[in-house]
């Protein structure tokens, strides 16, 4: 609690302007299983914040979603569990009056599963650089067990790796051992409105060392968005994961949250080429058809590679799983804070469970009810 505390502070300080500002609140439920899931889950997210003109300050539970995937993205997608956390935003598109492309930038901590003092850092810096491009870059760092305090101070634009390195002279390799951080860039452009083409790279244990003949542990995606008419739209999306992305050599800095992972639904050690089109039959109901081609090998979380494999098991490793199914979605908004959703998905699998010629089809139902609430009041402080 004294660090939550000192971190507030800290995060209040920085802002260096308390102009007018409100208190903002917001609480979402939601009970749903997708088509990449086969369990039903609750998921509730609920934040109390401050919010100046450019400048606002969250508290609570929530789910981050970074990059320009359309289906999932690499770093923190709409798949992701919500996390509890505080977190401080900002951006800026003048300076000394003179306009420049405007910055957006965020930074949160999150304290994980309690009993092993897991923590998440994270931080995103967005760009307009044209008016039609726009550009990112992220980090992200898993933490456990002991924890360098200068991880809990939200300098902005400072980068992860550099504390890691600054943590790592200070000790005798013990911060090395308990962080694992993650970088990554992605951008986006649009030639109107609704038409635009997006990339994602995440590169995690960056810089490689050579010496040990690392394998890459990286992940890209790549995609286009067209809307063909005002009612009909259509993307399609390639997207490669190596294998132990999302792992480490300490098996408690793994990109899971009650095992549920951050990153893209698809994991680790697969790709997968996907083809979707979206009909809104008008402002409230719409229906989604996708069709997936997936290839996984065995590569999984409870992996770690060891310097004795050099770059062999890197990608699509052991037995491969293939998948092709096409999903059908159905959503219905009864008013902005009500969204029901159902959909099905039809699949056949080779080489099931990784065992060679047991091939087999499968079929799923899933359905989801979105709640949400916002609560805004304005303090009018000066």
């Amino acid at each position: 609690m004294k660090k939550i505390l000192l971190v507030l502070f800290l995060i209040v300080i920085q802002t260096g302007f308390v102009n007018a500002f409100s208190l903002d609140s917001t609480l979402n439920f939601h009970i749903n299983t997708t088509p990449h899931s086969d369990l039903l889950y609750k998921e509730w997210e609920g934040t109390f914040g401050f919010v100046w003109p450019n400048f606002e300050i969250l508290v609570g539970k929530t789910r981050y979603i970074w990059g320009a995937g359309s289906d999932s993205s690499l770093s923190l997608s709409k798949y992701s569990p919500s996390l509890p956390s505080i977190s401080y935003r900002f951006k800026l598109n003048n300076i000394y009056n003179i306009t420049i492309p405007e910055i957006r930038y965020m930074h949160f901590l999150s304290m994980l599963e309690n009993d092993t003092n897991r923590w998440l850092f994270g931080h995103r810096l967005e760009m307009d650089i044209l008016p039609n491009l726009q550009f990112g870059a992220w980090e992200l760092m898993l933490c456990s067990e002991e924890v360098f305090w200068g991880y809990y101070v939200p300098v902005p634009l400072i980068p992860l790796y550099a504390k890691q390195h600054i943590a790592y002279k200070l000790s005798d390799g013990i911060y090395d051992y308990n962080s694992n951080v993650m970088l990554g860039f992605d951008f986006k452009y649009s030639w109107d409105d609704s038409n635009d083409i997006y990339a994602e790279v995440l590169i995690d244990d960056f810089p490689q060392r050579a010496i040990y003949n690392n394998p890459r542990k990286i992940g890209g995606l790549v995609g286009m968005r067209k809307q063909l008419f005002s009612n009909l739209g259509v993307w399609t999306e390639y997207v490669r994961i190596n294998n132990f992305v999302y792992t480490h050599k300490n098996p408690l800095n793994r990109y899971l949250y009650y095992a549920k992972p951050f990153g893209h639904w698809l994991g680790m050690d697969g790709d997968l080429w996907t083809l979707g089109t979206k009909y809104d039959f008008d402002q409230k109901n719409s229906l989604t058809l996708q069709f997936n081609r997936i290839q996984k090998g065995e590569g999984d979380y409870d992996d770690n590679w060891e310097q004795d494999y050099g770059r062999n098991y890197e990608f699509l490793t052991g037995v491969i799983e293939r998948f092709n199914e096409l999903a059908i979605g159905i959503t219905h908004d009864f008013d902005d804070n009500i969204c029901l959703s159902s959909g099905v998905t039809f699949g056949f699998n080779q080489n099931a469970e990784h065992i060679l010629n047991n091939d087999r089809g499968y079929f799923k139902l899933n359905f989801g009810l979105d709640l949400s609430f916002d609560y805004k009041l304005s303090l009018g402080y000066n």
